[in-house]
C-alpha cells in the first residue's frame, strides 16, 4: 500500500522565480519616504520583473504603476564588492533600457539624511511625471 514515489520531486522547482522578501531599509523607504511624500501613488514591491535584456528576472525594490519609476535601496554592507557594483550597474541599465526612471539611495542615507531623501525623492518624482515620455534617467542620492 505504501508505495515509494519512483521520481523524486523538488519541493520548490522554480525557487529563483519566487519574489524576494523585503529588507528593513526597503520597508523604511516605503513607510517613511513614499507614504509621507506621495501617498496617492500606487506601487508594487518585491515583484518579479522580466526585461527584454535579461533572461532571468530582476526584483526592483519598489516599482510604481502609474509612473515609470523604479526605486532601488542599497545596503552599504551588501553592495560594496566589485562584482555586486557591476551587477547593480547592469540592473540599472536594464531599467533605463525598458524606459524607467531609476532612483537609488543607500540604507545609510535613510538613517542619517531621511528628510533630505524625502525632499530629493519628491523632486525626482515631480520630474518623472513632467518628463514621462522623455529620456529616462537614473539618480543616486548623495548626501
Amino acid at each position: 500500500m505504501n508505495e515509494k514515489p519512483t521520481k523524486k520531486t523538488r519541493r520548490f522547482p522554480l525557487k529563483r522565480f519566487y519574489p524576494k522578501f523585503d529588507t528593513e531599509p526597503e520597508r523604511t523607504f516605503r513607510n517613511e519616504v513614499i507614504a509621507k511624500t506621495i501617498p496617492e501613488e500606487k506601487y508594487v514591491s518585491c515583484e518579479t520583473f522580466f526585461t527584454k535584456f535579461r533572461v532571468y528576472p530582476i526584483y526592483p525594490d519598489v516599482r510604481f504603476i502609474n509612473i515609470p519609476v523604479v526605486v532601488e535601496v542599497k545596503g552599504v554592507h551588501w553592495h560594496k564588492s566589485k562584482r555586486q557594483i557591476a551587477k547593480d550597474k547592469a540592473k540599472i541599465e536594464c531599467y533605463l533600457g525598458e524606459g524607467f526612471f531609476v532612483y537609488e539611495c543607500s540604507d545609510l542615507d535613510l538613517k542619517v539624511h531621511l528628510e533630505r531623501v524625502k525632499w530629493d525623492f519628491q523632486k525626482f518624482i515631480e520630474g518623472a511625471r513632467r518628463d514621462k515620455f522623455g529620456k529616462p534617467t537614473a539618480r543616486v542620492f548623495k548626501a
